[in-house]
């Protein structure tokens, strides 16, 4: 697989405005929207979701080959098998640029992943049913080695739902 224009795009912005004596004007807090400087050469991307058929399913996906597996209970994963949306299979991938994590509209729970390398653990959703939609963009423009790692996928509710989608090089 050839990959071109990788791009990672990310900002969070509010406008603020003072309610002190003798403040005006208004400040905006955040950053503007930025790209992050990917490296040219990156060839191996994708995508697989894990949904859970009951409370506390586990999936690790081994960040090197692509393959997800279920550990606890009996989540469905989709494109978790190590191949590309062509079915070829994906080079393995040596270093990680960047991972998105999208909790997918009307998820049910919370949605635990374990830490990789130098990127923390998090945990998203609010542990209502049919919640919005939740996004998180990790970027490392120095890339992360992941030769032999894996990351850990916990959904706390039936229904729990949530695509992965993966960019690295494998060189």
């Amino acid at each position: 697989m050839t990959l071109s224009g990788a791009r990672a795009l990310c900002g969070l912005t509010a406008q603020a405005t003072p309610a002190g004596s003798g403040v005006t004007g208004r400040a905006t807090l955040g950053h503007e929207l930025w790209e992050a400087d990917l490296p040219a050469g990156l060839d191996v991307m994708h995508s697989f979701r894990v949904t859970a058929t009951g409370a506390g399913d586990v999936a690790v996906v081994a960040l090197d080959t692509g393959v997800v597996t279920a550990t606890n209970g009996s989540p469905t994963i989709t494109d978790g098998d190590g191949n590309d949306f062509e079915g070829a299979d994906l080079a393995d991938m040596a270093t990680l640029y960047g991972v998105l994590y999208e909790v997918v509209e009307g998820s049910d729970g919370y949605v635990s992943l374990g830490g990789m390398g130098t990127l923390p653990a998090l945990t998203m959703g609010d542990g209502t049913s049919g919640q919005e939609q939740a996004r998180c963009l990790l970027v490392s423009e120095a890339g992360v080695d992941v030769q032999l790692s894996t990351q850990t996928i916990t959904l706390s509710a039936v229904g729990g739902d949530v695509r992965v989608t993966l960019l690295g090089s494998s060189s």
